[in-house]
């Protein structure tokens, strides 16, 4: 396939779309401008939030997460329980942490302002190559266009790029660079984000709104859903796992910390099995009750997706009578701790099979 258009112009399309920009852009909480400038604070903590999470979902966490912390200052004076708790339903909470290292990291090293340049800014506990570019060009006006999964999309269907390419990473970065803009770096890197977010769609792309349509290779070569196409993605794996939901004479739950782990580190959870590549047996699990009771299966049980594998946690239930000091929390408490939203759920699930009876 020849991937080019006649007389293809980068600087030509950037004004295009800047255009299009000024009139149909997203008005999005974190692009609120102060003194002539996007807030470098605000930008950050949207991008990350962002990771894996959609818009509609990160406005009102986003606007309630600024109330609570307006600043870098604030936000690095705070526990990683409290930013833990207001992560809650999030998910990906790995990012929680990063956020409270990095805010602690600017504010001891930096003087609470962040780094300017995207190279300085990749050193920051995770923030990666298109978080950086994304900060640096938005809030900062460096001269560069971030690629993430939206812009990728864009640019692979302007030019014709298949993701089977094995150039394809090569080819992209190549032409992201020739869309360089020295003066409104970051606004173009916005117009690219809400192009691919709003009419640049991975499935039944709006072609026939799209400012730039008659640039696009695959717009004219009518093959628009098939750019870039689909990756060679690995099936999901499955992992097991047991739940222990203990209730006392007071109706209190046992909950407990979970410390140096990976998934949900440094919240709190309902006691459970390490996680497993196999199902486990009633014999497996006698060295992980958290406390002496009647256990019993309750057959129910949690399936989702979680961070990258497929999970499934059993439920087991008992109830005790016991004055042992422990983590016991009434139900009504769990809202004021940082739980995950996979034990909400199985709480519930609990609470509507064996409490309400």
């Amino acid at each position: 396939m020849n991937n080019s258009l006649e007389d293809f112009d980068s600087k030509k399309v950037a004004k295009i779309l800047l255009k299009w920009f000024d009139k149909k852009g997203r008005n999005l909480p974190w692009r609120k401008v102060l003194k002539s400038k996007k807030n470098p604070y605000y930008v950050w903590i949207s991008e990350i939030m962002l990771q894996q999470t959609t818009v509609n979902a990160v406005i009102p966490r986003f606007k309630s997460f600024i109330r609570r912390w307006p600043n870098i200052k604030k936000l690095s004076l705070a526990s990683i329980d409290e930013i833990l708790h207001e992560w809650q339903g999030l998910g990906y909470y790995t990012r929680a942490h990063n956020i409270h290292r990095t805010a602690k990291i600017i504010n001891n090293d930096f003087g609470g302002k962040l780094p300017k340049d995207s190279s300085s800014l990749k050193k920051l506990p995770g923030i990666g190559d298109y978080t950086a570019g994304a900060v640096a060009s938005i809030a900062f006006l460096e001269p560069i266009l971030p690629i993430d999964v939206n812009i990728q999309r864009v640019l692979a269907r302007i030019k014709g790029i298949y993701l089977n390419d094995k150039k394809f990473k090569s080819m992209i970065r190549d032409f992201a660079s020739s869309f360089v803009e020295i003066n409104r770096p970051g606004d173009l890197t916005e117009a690219f984000m809400d192009l691919g977010a709003t009419l640049c769609k991975l499935n039944n792309p709006k072609c026939s709104y799209c400012p730039i349509s008659k640039y696009c290779i695959s717009f004219n070569k009518k093959i628009t859903n098939k750019i870039p196409g689909k990756s060679m993605s690995k099936a999901r794996s499955r992992k097991y796992g047991v739940a222990f939901f203990a209730i006392n004479q007071r109706g209190e739950v046992l909950l407990r910390k979970r410390k140096n782990q990976n998934i949900f580190n440094g919240m709190m959870e309902l006691p459970m099995t390490p996680l497993s590549e196999k199902v486990w047996t009633p014999d497996s699990l006698t060295k992980y009750y958290p406390i002496k009771g009647n256990w019993n299966d309750t057959k129910l049980s949690y399936k989702g997706p979680l961070s990258g594998f497929e999970l499934k946690l059993s439920i087991q239930f008992t109830r005790v009578i016991t004055r042992e000091k422990k983590h016991w929390f009434s139900l009504s408490e769990m809202d004021n701790y940082a739980l995950p939203s996979v034990f909400k759920k199985i709480i519930d699930l609990v609470e509507k099979n064996f409490l309400k009876n």
